[in-house]
């Protein structure tokens, strides 16, 4: 990124449901209301597994990763079934792109 913070991107998998809960678990409430549009505290096994379990398809969603192996965020699109030329989409809101995991400095840039 261009303040030196490095990421690696790939594809969500099965897999990935401890660290999706454990990136949730650090949003704040207001960020968790802009993604649900409610009070929601934890992610449900049912809702886990929709995040994670797809298709690749019709659903993608690419996870970002700090080279701790922390999850920093999730990009996500969803085709829609009426209108298969579309599809939804979901990014970080600022207030979490602002945070950097902790023990994390960004790498100095060369000059």
């Amino acid at each position: 990124m261009r303040d030196g913070f490095e990421i690696l991107l790939r594809p969500i998998s099965p897999t990935d449901k401890a660290l999706l809960n454990a990136g949730f678990e650090r949003l704040s409430p207001e960020s968790r209301y802009r993604r649900f549009f409610s009070q929601i505290r934890h992610l449900t096994d049912a809702q886990l597994a929709y995040f994670t379990d797809i298709d690749h398809d019709d659903h993608e969603a690419l996870l970002a990763l700090a080279p701790t192996g922390e999850a920093v965020g999730v990009a996500r699109w969803i085709r829609l079934a009426d209108r298969p030329d579309a599809a939804a989409w979901a990014h970080p809101d600022r207030s979490t792109r602002a945070r950097r995991p902790p023990r994390w400095p960004p790498r100095r840039r060369r000059t």
